[in-house]
């Protein structure tokens, strides 16, 4: 079982969290991007960018689980792997007003992973839980990503929310009873994969 060492957030993503206690900006997490790449923990904090990337998934997920921390969610699966890696280094990238896109936070393994290539009969999947410092009362968007892959998590929170037949074609009006809002909620198999649809009404 990999064992991960402390997240690091960046320059730029310290900087994007100045713009966000300052107020003059708000942010949403894109992507975490999985790699064999290893580095140095001198190294993390100037990181721009990652290196050996195998693979990316988009952020299905954003839940506040603290007043100073958020906790990002994504799913990977091996199904379109060739060769295996070692996950030595996962990047997470959010999204600055000014910058464009940029890696936020950096997070290594002390005992990596391991993700094996498809060999066309049993997939392997891994289901990535982020939690990062924001600060206190930040803006953090926690829109879920329409094309992102579900979690495990996320179907059966579709689950607990209705208590209907989800049929593909035919979203369903709920309400999540955590916050008294609304959404549109449906499921979808995409390339064999099920994929969420979520969003405010």
């Amino acid at each position: 079982m990999a064992q991960m060492n402390t997240t690091a957030i960046t320059n730029k993503g310290q900087a994007l969290m100045a713009k966000l206690i300052a107020g003059t900006a708000e942010t949403k997490f894109t992507k975490i991007v999985l790699s064999s790449q290893t580095y140095s923990d001198s190294q993390l904090r100037g990181l721009t960018s990652i290196g050996g990337i195998k693979q990316t998934t988009l952020v299905s997920r954003t839940v506040r689980t603290s007043a100073s921390a958020v906790q990002v969610e994504g799913a990977v699966t091996n199904t379109q792997l060739n060769a295996g890696y070692h996950i030595n280094t996962i990047g997470l990238y959010a999204t600055d007003p000014n910058e464009g896109e940029i890696l936020y936070s950096v997070t290594t393994a002390d005992q990596a992973d391991y993700m094996p290539a498809y060999n066309g009969v049993t997939s392997t999947g891994i289901i990535l839980k982020l939690i990062t410092v924001v600060s206190n009362s930040v803006n953090v968007s926690v829109d879920v990503n329409p094309a992102a892959v579900a979690t495990a998590q996320d179907l059966q929170r579709v689950e607990d929310l209705i208590e209907v037949h989800l049929d593909s074609n035919k979203p369903h009006s709920v309400t999540d009873v955590t916050n008294n809002k609304k959404y549109m909620v449906g499921l979808e198999i995409l390339e064999g994969q099920p994929r969420l649809i979520y969003k405010e009404a």
